[in-house]
């Protein structure tokens, strides 16, 4: 696993999304009244005034950036619309950009001999099944790279490196820099590519949520837009119009209708405003086809009590590769595959309740001689963490975590027989002992007896980034109908557009690839409807 991955974890670092002042809105004149049709419910919109621009991007995250800045770079008059107070949205939060074959790749290995595209689009499609749209993964990931050199030598971008999150990936993860040191996709890529696109005349308003769409024979002509802060509806007019909404993470209904889980059971890292799944409501609205809408970019676990992202309970019990049993006291994967947090939030759904157990000598080996799984500025791997005892005292007391002096103890709490987590601790422990996991394959040096009282415990829970699922879009990032044909003049992006996935995020395979989808698929819309692509 990447020593760089999910950097400062332990330092709950909160970074602010990246603001500007809403900029002064354009001369408008003629009214615009338009009535939805049935299935959105019959809303009628009554704007003030029309104004008009040759693309509006709606949502501000990296895809409706990359879109608004770069079809302002090429001449395009740009409004990009943003419901919250400040521009950026949960990619503010993010860590890196995906790309493959980008300078960074080049400078840092391969002799310049680049990686080869198809194996690349071979190995994800094989990780999805083949679920996702070949067209659209071959092109995505065939321009990542240009995308990551556009940011750098046109938009001012830093990257520190390129870098994997789960060992299995490609170096595709472009990490963001400030001064020469590591900074989240907010400060790193986002203000550079703000003040880029002001210098090209790009128009952004904040608290400006766009409300619906203007439609006209079936063509979408604009968008309706709510100005919070003089309390009036205008609308919009373009010739094109891109959802980038953010998809559907907040919105509990459609949660629940996706993915059959109710989204109170799922910590969610992101913002916890916006990101209410309305591109991929008004796209259907317009018979926009869906692609995998229940696909969500599951996180590395929560610790049940622990109420920030990051930190050193959940840096020992959700991140080190130490026993998990489920709620009958088993367990139930290869705990070495935590760096792939697909994979265990994927084990992780087929149990009911998820527990991870450290007894004292492992706790003792952490702090006293190395933490097997490690993050470069906080406890890099093979090192010691040596406030590994004040990180269970402090998960004790705020009950996080539980200590206990025997496994009958372990079992009560747990909830399962007696008999039964002594049989897993047993098979454990012989695994430990002749150096070889035959039930789940669990590498000879992460293995660790559990003989040693006292015993800690922490119950793990599901965690989510963002949802990745959304609405079918071509190569050419086109919203596709019921009928399998382009929408006219609208156009769908990173979460709200999920065209190269199945069910799960492909971490194992492209490191970072959602920002990356995000960030050029911004960039390739604004080349096709400025017709420079």
């Amino acid at each position: 696993m990447s020593e760089i991955s999910r950097r400062k974890f332990l330092k709950n670092a909160a970074i602010g999304a990246v603001g500007m002042a809403s900029i002064s809105l354009l001369g408008g004149c003629a009214d615009d009244k338009d009535t939805k049709d049935k299935k959105a419910n019959k809303v009628t919109h009554n704007p003030v005034r029309t104004e008009k621009c040759d693309l509006v991007v709606v949502g501000s995250g990296t895809a409706g950036l990359c879109a608004a800045v770069r079809a302002a770079e090429l001449g395009a008059s740009v409004i990009l619309l943003e419901k919250l107070p400040a521009l950026g949205g949960t990619s503010a939060l993010t860590e890196g950009i995906g790309g493959l074959n980008s300078y960074m790749n080049k400078k840092m290995g391969k002799g310049g001999k680049p990686f080869d595209v198809n194996e690349a689009l071979q190995r994800s499609q094989e990780y999805s099944h083949w679920a996702a749209d070949s067209k659209t993964y071959e092109r995505f990931i065939s321009e990542s790279g240009k995308t990551i050199d556009w940011l750098h030598f046109q938009c001012g971008v830093q990257f520190l490196t390129a870098d994997v999150t789960a060992p299995t990936s490609y170096p595709s993860w472009h990490l963001g820099a400030v001064d020469g040191k590591f900074a989240y996709v907010g400060k790193a890529v986002h203000k550079p590519l703000i003040d880029y696109g002001k210098k090209h005349g790009l128009k952004t308003r904040v608290s400006n949520p766009a409300t619906g769409l203007i439609v006209e024979n079936g063509t979408v002509k604009g968008v309706y837009v709510q100005d919070k802060e003089k309390k009036q509806e205008y609308a919009i007019r373009a010739k094109n119009v891109v959802l980038a909404t953010g998809g559907y993470a907040n919105n509990k209904e459609m949660f629940k209708r996706f993915t059959y889980r109710d989204s109170d059971t799922v910590w969610n890292y992101g913002l916890h405003e916006g990101r209410d799944g309305d591109g991929i409501k008004w796209a259907e609205e317009i018979d926009g086809v869906l692609h995998y809408p229940g696909t969500v970019m599951y996180a590395y676990p929560q610790v049940v009590g622990n109420k920030v992202f990051g930190g050193a309970v959940p840096f020992l019990f959700a991140m080190q590769p130490i026993l998990r049993v489920n709620e009958r006291g088993e367990r139930f994967y290869n705990e070495a595959n935590g760096g792939d947090f697909t994979i265990t939030s994927n084990a992780m759904k087929a149990q009911q309740r998820v527990f991870s157990i450290l007894d004292q000598s492992l706790l003792e080996y952490i702090h006293d001689k190395a933490v097997m799984v490690g993050f470069a500025d906080a406890v890099p791997t093979g090192k010691p963490m040596r406030d590994a005892y004040k990180a269970v005292d402090e998960g004790i007391k705020n009950r996080q975590v539980h200590k206990f002096d025997t496994v009958g103890q372990l079992a009560k709490f747990i909830g399962c027989e007696v008999k039964r987590l002594q049989e897993t601790l047993d098979k454990y422990n012989k695994a430990c002992a002749i150096g070889k996991d035959e039930e789940f394959g669990m590498p000879a040096s992460f293995l660790h007896p559990m003989k040693r009282a006292p015993f800690y415990i922490a119950e793990l829970q599901l965690a989510m980034y963002t949802t990745i699922g959304g609405l079918h879009v071509d190569e050419y990032l086109r919203v596709i109908n019921t009928k399998g044909e382009p929408i006219s003049g609208l156009f769908a992006l990173g979460n709200d557009a999920s065209s190269i996935y199945g069910t799960d995020y492909d971490v194992g395979i492209l490191s970072g690839s959602q920002q990356g989808w995000c960030a050029t698929g911004g960039r390739l819309v604004a080349e096709y409807v400025t017709g420079k692509a």
